[in-house]
């Protein structure tokens, strides 16, 4: 489970893997076929997979929490059919997408509050500020650039593409040309995919350098 998060966050930012894992739970309940004594036990144990990755991927991890916490509330449905049990299993996870989707949400329309026209960004991952807030900041008609940090070739293509669709220009350099840039670039947008029992975050590889140049620059 670890590589495979890890992997797909190649593709996705860490709140569009959230959704694709509750996407999949609800698959897998619909086609668990088990006792109806071990339901309880056999969602239990996918929910533990979850939250014990490494590193922990946020928020898709407090949603499994809070999860859980609603099959406890119903004492994993022990008294209904399997049917039942899946079925009701299924809501709980439906209304832990909408509440994600209106963060994402939420998360996009405060982005909006520090793009301005005339903006020149550094980004370089799949992460949130790509996926979500310079998708609707062009869609609210504001005017800005974007340079991509060539990175792994999955990851640079994935930025690429999102720019591409949402028609938003861009210029395209290895990361170790940025200091060429730095009298006209004048942001830097990154995301997290997981938060460190500590309070730290983990992002994409090479955003601590990145960091660093733009703090000395």
């Amino acid at each position: 489970m670890d590589r495979l998060f890890r992997d797909i966050v190649k593709f996705y930012s860490s709140s569009q893997l959230s959704l694709v894992t509750l996407q999949a739970m609800i698959e897998s309940i619909n086609d668990l076929e088990c006792e109806e004594d071990m339901f309880g036990p056999q969602v239990k144990e996918v929910c533990s997979i979850i939250t014990n990755s490494q590193p922990r991927m946020f928020p898709i991890d407090n949603l499994i929490i809070l999860f859980e916490k609603e099959l406890e509330k119903h004492e994993y449905f022990k008294e209904n059919d399997l049917s039942t049990k899946k079925s009701a299993s299924i809501e709980i996870i439906k209304d832990l997408i909408k509440r994600l989707e209106n963060d994402m949400n939420e998360l996009a329309n405060r982005g909006l509050e520090h793009i301005d026209d005339g903006d020149f960004i550094i980004l370089h991952a799949v992460e949130e500020p790509v996926e979500l807030l310079m998708p609707e900041a062009k869609r609210m008609g504001k005017e800005f650039e974007v340079l991509i940090l060539r990175q792994d070739k999955v990851k640079t293509e994935q930025v690429i593409n999102v720019m591409e669709k949402n028609g938003i220009k861009y210029t395209v350099i290895p990361e170790w040309d940025l200091i060429h840039f730095f009298d006209k670039v004048n942001k830097l947008f990154i995301g997290a995919y997981a938060i460190t029992s500590d309070g730290k975050f983990v992002s994409d590889s090479g955003t601590s350098n990145i960091v660093s140049e733009c703090h000395i620059h």
